[in-house]
C-alpha cells in the first residue's frame, strides 16, 4: 500500500494526498508562481511512491510547452 506520493518538476516539489479509500488514489495542486514564466520546451514530472514495506518507485512524465492557450484555440481579440 502506498504510504506517500511526491511529484517534482525542477526544484519544485509538492507532497500528494490520498484521495480515496485504499490509498488508490491520490491529488494535490502543483503551482509556484515561477511555474508561470515556463517558456516553450519539455519539462519533466518525477512522481515518487514510497510503499509501506519500504519499496520506492518512480516514474517520470514530460510535457511539452508549445504557443499559448490563445494561440490553440484561435482566440482572436477585435478593437
Amino acid at each position: 500500500m502506498a504510504e506517500r506520493v511526491t511529484v517534482q518538476t525542477g526544484t519544485y516539489k509538492v507532497e500528494l494526498e490520498p484521495a480515496g479509500a485504499g490509498r488508490n488514489f491520490w491529488q494535490g495542486e502543483l503551482w509556484e508562481e515561477s511555474l508561470y514564466g515556463w517558456t516553450n520546451g519539455s519539462y519533466d514530472f518525477r512522481f515518487t511512491v514510497y510503499y509501506s514495506n519500504g519499496t520506492v518507485k518512480e516514474a517520470v512524465s514530460t510535457i511539452i510547452i508549445s504557443g499559448t492557450a490563445d494561440e490553440l484555440l484561435g482566440v482572436h481579440r477585435v478593437h
